[in-house]
């Protein structure tokens, strides 16, 4: 009797096996990420973004995200990922974690959206992409792009099906941390607005979701205008920054603020 009343039903049996190919997929993912983020050393970009993280307060490591051209999240996120470690594999292990995930979530949408065996395929083009695998290796902006714009997408998702404006909201605020992380989010917010539009005009009973939506997207303008005038135009008024080999020593950055910042290998 006990035996029997335990004993898993043919349908939790069904979803334990319908997970176990995703998540192992997404172990031999992981794999290659965690061998390049091992074996391969900071390029001058990830210096750099380790160098203005590197600050004695969150005020001046945003200060210093200013002087670079990409919003400042990545920046303020490693001024305290750095207190894990300064290893280059404890700092690119937030492009692991966001990286991989962005995968996972996709999957999750792909599935929501289309198919299982949709998904699958979906989930395993984009762990093993030579390119992704970069990017979720790398101490860069892209894979919180990444992670932040697939968060938006499939909480937005979940809210068309709900009808849910907290899952609307959830969805914005995770399309205002992609904004925060790179410019071209700017593009993912442009065809995220006309899918999402496109969606809501389908539904019925659908005013309170159509007014979340809307201050979302009076959120996402609010916060563009606040980065064109904090950081875009005072760009455009000083020498944009670059970086320029120094024959012996290494790199040396050159900040819009005329400070330099050396780095010897």
């Amino acid at each position: 009797m006990s035996s029997s009343a335990t004993a898993p039903t043919p349908r939790a049996r069904i979803q334990s096996d319908s997970i176990r190919l995703p998540v192992f997929l997404v172990a031999c993912g992981l794999v290659p990420r965690l061998i390049l983020a091992r074996e391969t050393f900071l390029n001058p970009d990830e210096a750099l973004h380790y160098l203005l993280s590197d600050q004695p307060s969150l005020r001046l490591a945003y200060e210093a995200s200013l002087t670079t051209a990409h919003p400042p999240l990545l920046i303020l996120v490693l001024h305290y990922w750095r207190l894990l470690g300064h290893s280059e594999s404890a700092l690119r292990s937030l492009a692991l974690l966001t990286g991989t995930v962005f995968c996972w979530i996709m999957f999750l949408w792909l599935k929501r959206v289309t198919d299982r065996a949709t998904a699958l395929i979906g989930l395993t083009l984009l762990l093993f992409a030579p390119s992704l695998i970069m990017l979720s290796a790398e101490v860069r902006q892209y894979s919180l792009l990444l992670f932040f714009s697939s968060a938006s997408l499939y909480l937005l998702e979940l809210a068309l099906d709900a009808g849910s404006p907290w899952m609307m909201l959830l969805s914005a605020f995770a399309l205002y941390l992609a904004l925060l992380s790179h410019y071209s989010s700017l593009i993912f917010v442009l065809a995220l607005g006309i899918y999402a539009l496109v969606r809501l005009l389908t539904r019925k009973r659908r005013t309170l979701l159509i007014a979340t939506w809307i201050a979302g997207q009076l959120g996402a303008f609010a916060l563009c205008s606040f980065l064109i005038k904090s950081h875009v135009s005072v760009l455009r008024q000083k020498e944009l920054p670059r970086i320029s080999p120094t024959p012996g020593s290494g790199f040396r950055f050159f900040t819009a603020e005329r400070t330099t910042l050396s780095v010897s290998f």
